[in-house]
C-alpha cells in the first residue's frame, strides 16, 4: 500500500460512481490479498479466477554463498552463459552500479539501471537491452515495469528480494518464450538488515503524525486545507510516500477529501521574440498576452508567471493564464515548466482528538511495519526449505496445481540452501555511545531545540533517510551509518537503554 496508497481507495471510487463491474489483475496475489480484495470490492467466490503460479521452464536455484564470495560466484556464473539476455538484481542503486562496473571490467559487458539515472539514459539502457543490443542488465527493482522481453534465459538475484511476492514477479521475467531459463538466487543473511531498514524507514514517527494533524486542523477557520507535500514532508519528518499514505487513511476515516491540485508555479522560455508572439493575436487577447510578459519575472532565460499581478492589475483568473501557457507550448511558441504541485483538500471533520488518532495511526504503520519484516523472514524460509521450491512458491500464492516435485529447482536436485549466518559482529554494549551520536545530537539541538529520541537516533546510526537528515546534511556527521550492519530493532533498545541512563 505504500507504493500505491490511491489503490486503497478504489472501492470506494466504484461505489461513489456506481461502476457496475471491475476487474482486478495482479500477477502476484496471495489466499489472504484476494480474501481483502474480495471484501473491499464485494466479489463473490465464483468470480476469484487463478491461472497458477508454477512455471515449468524455470530453474528455481537458490544458492548459500557468503558476502565475501558473491562477486566471484556472479562472474562465473555469467561468464558460462555469455551473450545470453539476463537480468542481475541488487537492492541499492550503488550496488547496481559497482556490480555492473566489476562484471565488465571481468570482460562481461554489462549497463547498471536504477531510478537515480537520467529519464533519457534509463530510456536508452532499457531500449538497447529490448533490441538486443545489450545483453545483461544489473539493477533494482525499478527495472521490471513493463520490461517484456520474451527471451530473457538468466534472473540472478545478487541480493536478496525484497520479499516472495518481488520474487516471484522479479523471476516472472524469465522465459516467457517457454524456453527452459535459470533463476538463481546468491543467498545469505548479510543484506537482511538493508532490507529491514527500508520497511522501518517507511514508518512515521508518532511526532511526525502529530504534527500532520495539528497542520490539518489549524486549517480548520477556511474549511480546506491546501498545502505542498514536500514542505509538509519535512515539516513533519515523513518520507513522501507513506505521508500519502497517511492522507490516504485520513480519507478512508472520512476526515478529509482530496478536491483538486494544482501546480503553484509556472515558468516559461520563449521560443520566438515577444513581438513575433503578440503579432499572433489582436484586441483584448493580444493586450492579455502582452499583460502576461509585463508581469512574469524573468531571469536569463525563464521568466516565471505573476498569478497574484495577473489578477490585480487585469482581473485575469489563473486558470485562464494556465490555459493560454499550455495553448502557446502546444503551438511550439514557448517551452513550459511548471512545478510546486499544492494540494487542496476538503476538511470534513476536524474536531477530532490529535493525540488519540495520532497514536491509532502510528499503531496501524506499526502493525504495518511487522507484516513487512515477516514477510522478509518468510522468504528466507522459502529459500531455505527443503520441499521442492516450485512447489513451496505455488503454495504460497494459494496453488494447489503445482507437482508436489517438479525436478528441475535446487532442491530436487539434492541442494537444500543453507544460509550462511552473517560475519559476527562486535557486541552493541562496547560502543560507545557519545562518540557515535554526540556530533548528531548537538547539531540536531542547534536545529530544532530538542535532544532527538530513540527511534531517529537509530535511524541516524543505521543510515536511514528521513527529511529531517538532509536539512541536518546528517551524511557528514560523524556516525551517520556506523551501526547499519546491526539489526534496527537491536540498535534501538541500545539506544533506548542509553537515553534512559
Amino acid at each position: 500500500h505504500n507504493f500505491r496508497p490511491d489503490y486503497l481507495k478504489l472501492p470506494d471510487y466504484q461505489r461513489q460512481f456506481n461502476i457496475p463491474q471491475a476487474l482486478l489483475l495482479t500477477a502476484t496475489a496471495t489466499p489472504k490479498v484476494i480474501a481483502d480484495m474480495q471484501a473491499k470490492f464485494a466479489i463473490d467466490a465464483a468470480d476469484v479466477v487463478t491461472t497458477g503460479f508454477y512455471r515449468p521452464n524455470l530453474n528455481l536455484l537458490v544458492e548459500p554463498v557468503r558476502g565475501a564470495d558473491k562477486r566471484r560466484r556472479l562472474v562465473q556464473w555469467m561468464g558460462e552463459r555469455a551473450g545470453q539476455p539476463s537480468i542481475v538484481y541488487v537492492t541499492l542503486q550503488k550496488t547496481a552500479e559497482q556490480i555492473a562496473e566489476h562484471l565488465s571490467r571481468q570482460g562481461i559487458a554489462a549497463e547498471a539501471y536504477h531510478a537515480g539515472l537520467p529519464h533519457e539514459q534509463r530510456e536508452s539502457i532499457q531500449r538497447r537491452f529490448m533490441e538486443g543490443r545489450s545483453n545483461c542488465i544489473v539493477a533494482t527493482i525499478a527495472f521490471g515495469m513493463g520490461i517484456d522481453k520474451s527471451d530473457i534465459r538468466n534472473v540472478v538475484h545478487f541480493d536478496l528480494p525484497k520479499s516472495i511476492e518481488n520474487y516471484s514477479q522479479e523471476i516472472g521475467r524469465a522465459g516467457r518464450d517457454g524456453q527452459p531459463s535459470d533463476c538463481l538466487v546468491l543467498a545469505n543473511r548479510d543484506s537482511l538488515n538493508v532490507l529491514e531498514n527500508f520497511v522501518y524507514g517507511d514508518t512515521p514517527e508518532l511526532s511526525g503524525i502529530r504534527c500532520v494533524l495539528d497542520e490539518l486542523q489549524a486549517s480548520a477557520p477556511e474549511g480546506q486545507w491546501e498545502f505542498l507535500l514536500g514542505p509538509l514532508a519535512d515539516q513533519s519528518n515523513i518520507r513522501q510516500l507513506p505521508l500519502k499514505t497517511l492522507l490516504v487513511q485520513l480519507e478512508l476515516r472520512g476526515l478529509i477529501a482530496p478536491r483538486y491540485a494544482y501546480f503553484a508555479e509556472y515558468r516559461f522560455k520563449l521560443l520566438l521574440e515577444p513581438e513575433a508572439l503578440l503579432a499572433r493575436f489582436e484586441g483584448e487577447r493580444r493586450d492579455f498576452v502582452q499583460a502576461i510578459i509585463n508581469t512574469s519575472s524573468r531571469a536569463r532565460t525563464w521568466a516565471t508567471v505573476n498569478f497574484d499581478a495577473l489578477y490585480e492589475q487585469y482581473q485575469a483568473p489563473r486558470n485562464r493564464v494556465v490555459k493560454a501557457l499550455d495553448y502557446f507550448q502546444e503551438k511550439g511558441w514557448v517551452e513550459l515548466e511548471s512545478k510546486q504541485m499544492t494540494e487542496v483538500y476538503s476538511l470534513l471533520q476536524t474536531d477530532f482528538d490529535a493525540a488519540a488518532l495520532s497514536t491509532d495511526l502510528h499503531a496501524y504503520f506499526t502493525r504495518h511495519e511487522g507484516s513487512e519484516i515477516a514477510r522478509i523472514h518468510a522468504m528466507l524460509d522459502l529459500f531455505a526449505t527443503e520441499q521442492c521450491l516450485g512447489q513451496r512458491l505455488a503454495q504460497y500464492f494459494g496453488d494447489d496445481q503445482a507437482p508436489q516435485r517438479c525436478g528441475h529447482c535446487s532442491v530436487c536436485h539434492g541442494q537444500v540452501a543453507r544460509l550462511p549466518e552473517p560475519p559476527a559482529l562486535p557486541a552493541l554494549v562496547d560502543k560507545n555511545f557519545n562518540g557515535l551520536c554526540g556530533d548528531f545530537i548537538h547539531r540536531h539541538q542547534q536545529h530544532t531545540g530538542d535532544v532527538p529520541g530513540a527511534e531517529r537516533l537509530t535511524r541516524f546510526l543505521c543510515g536511514i533517510s528521513v527529511p529531517l537528515f538532509t536539512k541536518l546534511k546528517a551524511r557528514s556527521i560523524p556516525g551517520f551509518a556506523a551501526l547499519e550492519d546491526y539489526p534496527y530493532a537491536a540498535v534501538r533498545e541500545w539506544c533506548e537503554a542509553h537515553l534512559v541512563a
